[in-house]
C-alpha cells in the first residue's frame, strides 16, 4: 500500500472540471445577454478552473469558475475568447481534425509573429569576425588583450601573431572553409591558433584533450582535418596521425603577415563544435561568420551597452564548448581584456575566488554550476569581488541562485543575466537580464526576449502558432542559425525545416519545451526528448545507451538523468547476463565517452519497466539507493581515515556508515561530487589526482592503495618531467632544471647523493627540439615548468634548484610563483649568470636575416650563399640548408666541425651524429641561449635565494643580490662551472645544499654523512 499526504490545498481527485447542466428548470430568457459582455462575479473557486454550462432551451449560459491565485483576469478572458472561436469554427468545419482549427485572432498572430520578434537591425552583415577583432585592433593597439596566468598580450601583439600564424597555414594551400583542428591547453596560444585559423580563411575545430583517443579520431576522420594545432607535447598529438604544428615553437611566428582581410567572406564556415549526439556518435555543428558577427552585436546590445570602460571579461568555458563562442568574439572585438581561468582553477571555490579577486573580474561568463559553486563555497568571501555581470547559460538558471548571488556579493549594480541558445543557433538567441530591484517584481525566471536578428516561435507538433501560456516547442530563427550538421543532410533536414511563416526561410527545431509570458518573454519548461545538460554540457542520452549495448554483458538499458539538491547526474538502468561489474563497465564507457557522460549510478534491474505501448516507463524506474552501511569495512591506516573524513563531508554520509570497499557512485556521488572530493584529496594528501582516477578506482580501499604506492608519482606523464630519485611518499619534492643543453643528466651525480627522503624530479627542455632556432623565452619556459610542479604537487611549498640556465628559469619560476600567490620554500642557484637588468638592451630574435648573417661567419662557398638568400622562410632554412650542404661533398663538415665549436656547449658524440640530429641540437641550444641573454625579469623576488659558486668558475654572480628583497646565501664548492656537479665536487655541493634547506623543513632533511 502506498500513503499518499494530502494536500489541503489542493482537490484531491482533479483540478479542472467541465459541468454541462442540462436538467429541466432552466427557462430563463437570456437573450438580453451581449455576447461579447463578461460579468465578474466575486465567489468562492472549489476547483483551480471550472467552466460550468446551464442549458436554457435555445440558449447557453457558460460560467468560469479559477483560481485569482493561479490565473489572471484577463487570462481567463482570452481562454473564454479561445472557446468561442473554436465553438464557431467546429459548427462549420465538420471535417476539420481538432488540430486543424484555429483559435488565434488575427491580432495575436501579429503579435506572436511581429511584435514579439521586432528584432531585425542593421549589423556588419559582410565583416568576417576576424575583420571586427583587426577594427579593434586599430582602436586599442596597445591594451592588454588576453590575461593567462602572468603571461599578458596587447591587442598588436595579438593581431600579430595570429597574422603570422595565418600566414604558416595559408602556405598550406587548405583552400577556404577547410577544417583546422586545435587541440590546446588554456593557454595565450590556444586563442591565437582560433584567430590564425580564422585569418586563413578556414574554420576551427575545437577538440577535448581528454576525450577518448577514438572519439577525437572520429571526429578528425568525419571533418577531414588535415592539421591540427597544439601546445601539447608532440608525442599526445602525433598519434592521430594528421599534420601537427606546435604553437610553442615561436620560430612558426615569422617576419611575414598576411595581408589584412585577404580572404572570406561573411558567409564562410568559422567553427565546427561536436555535440552529444542521440545515434552513438557525436555530431558536428557549423557556424558560419555572419552567425558569430551577429552574436558579437546582440551581446553589446543587450550587456555591454551598460559598460563605456573596458572590463575584464573571465573565460571559464573549454574552448570545444560554445558558451566559449560568447566569451571570446564580444570581448576582443569590444576591447575588452579577456581573462584564461586556469584549468586547474576552474571547479576549485577558493582558487576560483582568489583568481576572480587577483585579476579584477567584472564580468562573469559561465554556466549556473559555476554561479552555484560561488554561493556554496563554505568560508569562501565573495562580497568584496568587483564583479558587474554574471552571464550564465548552458543549464537552468533557478530564482533561488539569482538571488543568493544578489545577497552574497556587495555590489548595489550588479547584474545577472540569463542566456539561452543551443550551439546550433550560435550559443545566445534570447537573453533575460535582472536586477536586485527587477528580481522582486517576477513571479518565473524566464529565458528573456530574442536577441537581435533572432525570431522565436513557440509551436505544436504540427508546426502551428501556440497562444500565450501554452506550452510547445521552442523553434528559432534569424541570422544566428548556423549551417547545419558536418556531413550529415539527414539530420540537418530534420532540425532545421523549412520555416511555415517566412518563404526561403530555415526554422530551427529545439526539442525544449517552452512558453510565451503576457509581457513577450520567454519561461523554458524542460525537454521534449532525452536530451539533457549538466555542468552546461549537451547529452543525448541516447549515445550512452548506443555505447552501454555494445558491451557483452549489457542485454538492455537506459539512462536518466536525475536531479538531488539541485545537482544533475546520469542514473543508467540495464538487465544483463548475470555477469554484471560496475568497475568494468564504467572502464569501458570511460574509453568510449567523455568523463561528463559516464552515469554516476548504475541500477541492476530483472527487466526494464514497460508502459502500455512498449516503451520503457521511465517514471516507473527507481531511484538509486544509497548502500552506505552495507558490508562495512572499517579503515585500517591513516590514509583511508583522511579519506573517509573527506567523502564524508562530499557526500553528506556520516563517517562511521562508510565503508572502505563502498563505491562512491553507489554512495550518491557523481562528477560534480568527484570534482570537489579531488580538489580535499589534493589539498590534504599533498599529491595530484586526475578526476578520472575515481571513476577507475572509486573505492577508499582502491584510492589509498593508489595513494601510498606513490602511483601519484611515478605515472604523471609529462614530457618534461622525469623522477631521478624517488624519496618517501610526503617527502620533498626537489625540481632540477636543465642547463643550456635542456637536458638533465647533469644532476645524476647529485641525486645519487640524497638519500634524505627527498624526490627529486628534473626538467628536461623536451618538445623544444626542432630543426629550426625557437625564439622561446625564459617566461614562456618557466610558466610551461610551473604546470609540472602542479602535476607532482598542487601547494604546499615548492623547492627549486637550477644549474647554469637552470638557475635562471628556477628564478623566473619562483618570481611567477610569488606573483600568483603560491607557497615556495626553497631557491638554489648553481653557477648562474645573473639576468641583465639594462632596460633598454636590444632584444634579439631569430629570423632569416639573423640566420644568414649568422652563417655568413662560416660559410664563405658563394655558390650556397646565393643559394641561401632565395630562402623568405625561417621555417624552412635550415631544411634547405641540410639539404645544399648533403649535396655538396664535405661542406657539412662546417657544421660538425666549425659552427658545433662555436655554440658555447660541449656535444657529446658529435661525430656520430646525423647532420639533421646535429642542428636540430644545434639550434635548440641557441634557441635556450638566445631565451637568456633577453630576459629582463619584471621585477625582484621576496624569497632568499641559496647561490653555489664553483671556486674555479669566472661567473659574475654579484647581479643575483639587486633581484631580491632578501638575502643572497653565497656558498663555495670546490671545482669548475662544469665539474660542480660531478665528483669529488658533488658531494661537497650536496653537504651544502643540505646546510641551506635547514630553515625549511628541518625533520624531513637529515644530512646522511659518509
Amino acid at each position: 500500500k502506498v500513503s499518499v499526504e494530502r494536500d489541503t490545498s489542493r482537490n484531491p481527485v482533479f483540478d479542472v472540471m467541465f459541468n454541462l447542466l442540462n436538467q429541466e428548470g432552466y427557462t430563463d430568457d437570456i437573450g438580453s445577454y451581449d455576447g461579447r459582455e463578461l460579468k465578474h462575479i466575486p465567489g468562492v473557486s472549489k476547483f483551480d478552473l471550472s467552466l460550468t454550462c446551464a442549458d436554457h432551451g435555445e440558449q447557453l449560459l457558460f460560467n468560469f469558475g479559477y483560481c485569482t491565485k493561479l490565473f489572471k483576469p484577463e487570462t481567463i478572458e482570452r481562454f473564454i475568447n479561445y472557446f468561442k472561436r473554436l465553438i464557431n469554427q467546429i459548427s462549420i468545419r465538420f471535417n476539420d481534425t481538432i488540430s486543424e482549427l484555429e483559435i488565434l485572432t488575427q491580432e495575436e498572430k501579429d503579435q506572436l509573429l511581429y511584435e514579439f520578434n521586432d528584432t531585425q537591425r542593421d549589423y556588419p552583415c559582410d565583416k568576417t569576425i576576424h575583420q571586427l577583432f583587426e577594427e579593434q585592433v586599430e582602436r586599442t593597439p596597445n591594451k592588454i588583450a588576453i590575461v593567462y596566468n602572468n603571461q599578458a598580450i596587447t591587442y598588436r601583439e595579438l593581431n600579430l601573431r595570429s597574422n603570422q600564424l595565418g600566414s604558416l597555414l595559408n602556405e598550406r594551400s587548405l583552400g577556404r572553409g577547410s577544417i583546422v583542428a586545435i587541440l590546446s591547453d588554456r593557454s595565450l596560444e590556444m586563442i591565437i591558433g582560433i584567430l590564425g585559423i580564422l585569418k586563413a580563411g578556414c574554420a576551427y575545430l575545437p577538440l577535448d584533450k581528454e576525450s577518448p583517443k577514438e572519439r577525437i579520431n572520429h571526429i578528425l576522420s568525419e571533418s577531414n582535418a588535415s592539421i591540427i594545432l597544439s601546445n601539447l607535447p608532440d608525442e599526445d598529438v602525433f598519434n592521430f596521425g594528421r599534420e601537427t604544428i606546435n604553437m610553442l615553437n615561436q620560430s612558426i611566428f615569422s617576419d611575414k603577415e598576411i595581408k589584412k582581410n585577404s580572404q572570406g567572406t561573411s558567409y564562410d564556415l568559422a567553427y565546427v563544435i561536436y555535440t552529444s549526439g542521440s545515434s552513438g556518435k557525436p555530431k558536428g555543428v557549423m557556424v558560419e561568420h555572419r552567425n558569430v558577427v551577429n552574436l558579437v552585436g546582440g551581446i553589446s546590445a543587450s550587456i555591454y551597452k551598460f559598460y563605456a570602460e573596458r572590463l575584464h571579461i573571465s573565460l571559464i568555458s573549454p574552448i570545444f564548448f560554445d558558451a566559449s563562442v560568447k566569451q571570446i568574439f564580444p570581448a576582443l572585438s569590444s576591447g575588452h581584456c579577456l581573462n584564461i581561468v586556469p584549468e586547474a582553477t576552474r571547479f576549485e571555490i577558493p582558487e576560483l575566488v582568489k583568481y576572480y579577486a587577483k585579476h579584477d573580474i567584472q564580468v562573469v561568463d559561465g554556466t549556473p554550476f559555476h554561479a552555484q559553486m560561488l554561493v556554496q563555497g563554505e568560508g569562501v568571501l565573495i562580497k568584496d569581488l568587483n564583479i558587474r555581470q554574471f552571464i550564465l547559460g548552458g543549464d537552468e538558471l533557478k530564482l533561488e541562485l539569482i538571488q543568493s548571488l544578489f545577497n552574497r556579493i556587495n555590489n548595489k549594480n550588479l547584474k545577472v543575466s540569463n542566456v539561452y541558445g543551443p550551439t546550433e543557433c550560435t550559443d545566445v538567441a534570447t537573453i533575460k537580464t535582472y536586477t536586485i530591484e527587477s528580481l522582486n517584481q517576477i513571479g518565473n525566471i524566464s529565458i528573456g526576449k530574442p536577441i537581435l536578428n533572432y525570431e522565436i516561435y513557440i509551436l505544436g507538433k504540427h508546426l502551428e502558432l501556440l497562444a500565450i501560456g501554452v506550452p510547445g516547442e521552442l523553434c528559432i530563427s534569424g541570422t544566428g542559425l548556423g549551417r547545419g550538421y558536418l556531413n550529415n543532410e539527414k539530420l540537418t533536414s530534420e532540425k532545421f525545416v523549412a520555416h511555415p511563416f517566412k518563404e526561403d526561410e530555415r526554422l530551427y527545431r529545439t526539442g525544449d519545451l517552452a512558453r510565451w509570458l503576457p509581457d513577450g518573454n520567454i519561461e523554458f519548461l524542460g525537454r521534449i526528448d532525452h536530451q539533457v545538460k549538466i555542468r552546461g554540457f549537451r547529452i543525448e542520452l541516447g549515445e550512452i545507451e548506443n555505447v552501454l549495448l555494445k558491451h557483452a554483458e549489457i542485454k538492455e538499458c537506459t539512462v536518466l538523468a536525475r536531479e538531488e539538491n539541485g545537482d544533475k547526474y546520469l542514473c543508467a538502468y540495464v538487465t544483463t547476463g548475470g555477469n554484471f561489474q560496475e568497475e568494468g563497465v564504467r572502464g569501458y564507457l570511460l574509453a568510449e565517452l567523455p568523463d561528463y557522460m559516464v552515469p554516476a549510478y548504475f541500477v541492476e534491474l530483472e527487466g526494464l519497466p514497460l508502459t502500455s505501448n512498449g516503451k520503457v516507463d521511465r517514471k516507473a524506474l527507481p531511484s538509486p539507493e544509497i548502500k552506505a552501511g552495507e558490508d562495512y569495512v572499517a579503515p585500517s591506516n591513516e590514509v583511508e581515515k583522511r579519506l573517509v573524513e573527506i567523502w564524508s563531508e562530499v557526500l553528506n554520509i556520516p563517517a562511521g556508515e562508510l565503508s572502505v570497499t563502498s563505491n562512491f557512485f553507489a554512495l550518491g556521488g557523481h562528477s560534480l561530487k568527484a570534482a570537489n572530493c579531488v580538489y580535499k584529496m589534493e589539498k590534504v594528501f599533498n599529491v595530484a589526482i586526475s578526476l578520472i582516477e575515481i571513476f577507475k578506482k572509486p573505492t577508499i580501499f582502491q584510492l589509498s592503495d593508489f595513494i601510498n604506492s606513490n602511483e601519484l608519482n611515478t605515472n604523471i606523464e609529462d614530457d618534461n618531467l622525469v623522477l631521478l630519485k624517488e624519496g618517501n611518499v610526503n617527502g620533498m619534492n626537489l625540481f632540477l632544471i636543465h642547463d643550456g643543453s635542456g637536458e638533465i643528466e647533469g644532476y645524476i651525480e647529485f641525486c645519487q647523493q640524497v638519500n634524505d627522503g627527498i624526490n627529486c624530479w628534473g626538467i628536461k627542455a623536451g618538445s623544444l627540439k626542432k630543426l629550426e632556432p625557437n625564439n622561446i623565452t625564459i617566461e614562456q619556459m618557466a610558466g610551461r615548468y610551473i604546470e609540472c610542479l602542479k602535476k607532482v604537487q598542487r601547494n604546499d611549498e615548492y623547492n627549486i634548484l637550477g644549474w647554469s640556465l637552470g638557475g635562471t628559469i628556477a628564478f623566473e619560476m619562483f618570481r611567477q610563483l610569488e606573483q600568483e600567490n603560491n607557497k615556495v620554500g626553497y631557491l638554489g642557484i648553481i653557477d648562474s649568470l645573473p639576468p641583465n637588468l639594462d632596460e633598454h638592451a636590444h632584444i634579439q630574435s631569430f629570423t632569416v636575416q639573423s640566420e644568414l648573417q649568422w652563417l655568413r661567419t662560416y660559410i664563405k662557398d658563394d655558390k650556397i650563399l646565393e643559394e641561401l638568400n632565395k630562402i623568405s622562410n625561417l621555417e624552412q632554412f635550415w631544411s634547405k640548408i641540410i639539404k645544399y650542404f648533403k649535396q655538396l661533398s664535405g661542406e657539412e663538415e662546417i657544421i660538425r666541425n666549425e659552427i658545433i665549436k662555436n655554440i658555447g656547449i660541449e656535444i657529446n658524440g658529435h661525430q656520430e651524429m646525423s647532420i639533421d640530429e646535429l642542428v636540430r641540437y644545434m639550434n635548440f641550444v641557441r634557441s635556450l641561449s638566445l631565451a637568456r641573454i633577453n630576459y629582463r625579469p619584471n621585477n625582484i623576488i621576496n624569497s632568499s635565494i641559496n647561490y653555489f659558486k664553483a671556486s674555479d668558475s669566472h661567473i659574475d654572480y654579484m647581479g643575483w643580490d639587486i633581484v631580491t628583497h632578501n638575502s643572497t646565501n653565497v656558498m663555495q664548492v670546490k671545482g669548475n662551472h662544469f665539474t660542480i656537479l660531478s665528483q669529488p665536487s658533488v658531494e661537497d655541493l650536496h653537504k651544502q645544499f643540505i646546510k641551506s634547506c635547514k630553515k625549511i623543513k628541518r625533520k624531513e632533511l637529515v644530512s646522511v654523512e659518509k
